[in-house]
């Protein structure tokens, strides 16, 4: 897969950030969690990309960034893992997406949760190896944050 992908001159879609899959786009790395990236960091990581949305993930965080120049940056959360130690706590298991929306010139967005079998993908994950994984998605908590 790219490290990024243009739908069209309007709509740039990435994991991380477009220049580095692994690099946070709306937040910063501090170590054992991270915060929000203030406008200047945002720039930086985009580079030359000024496309009204851009959708990205990488952090399994649901946030909506809209800049001063009016480009929107969406992540919609994630459809499965909605914790993982040190970094990702929603705080409950449901899966996640989102809508974007264009009316008028204008992005607008709805974040969703989704129940599922959370209990059944815990079991799994633990069941192939992955324990740092199923108290997240049986909780939405990291193990070491309750």
């Amino acid at each position: 897969m790219p490290v990024t992908l243009s739908l069209s001159p309007e709509i740039q879609l990435c994991h991380g950030s477009p220049s580095d899959d692994e690099v946070f786009l709306l937040e910063e790395d501090g170590g054992d969690h991270f915060y929000p990236s203030i406008e200047k960091q945002i720039r930086h990581k985009l580079g030359g990309i000024d496309a009204g949305l851009t959708l990205c993930g990488h952090t399994h965080t649901p946030r909506v960034v809209r800049l001063s120049d009016r480009q929107a940056i969406l992540n919609p959360g994630s459809v499965g893992v909605q914790a993982f130690p040190g970094l990702t706590v929603t705080g409950s298991p449901h899966a996640r997406y989102a809508i974007a929306t264009r009316r008028n010139g204008q992005w607008s967005f709805s974040h969703h949760t989704v129940s599922y079998d959370w209990t059944e993908a815990s079991s799994h994950a633990a069941d192939t190896g992955f324990d740092s994984w199923a108290h997240g998605l049986l909780t939405g908590y990291a193990a070491n944050s309750v």
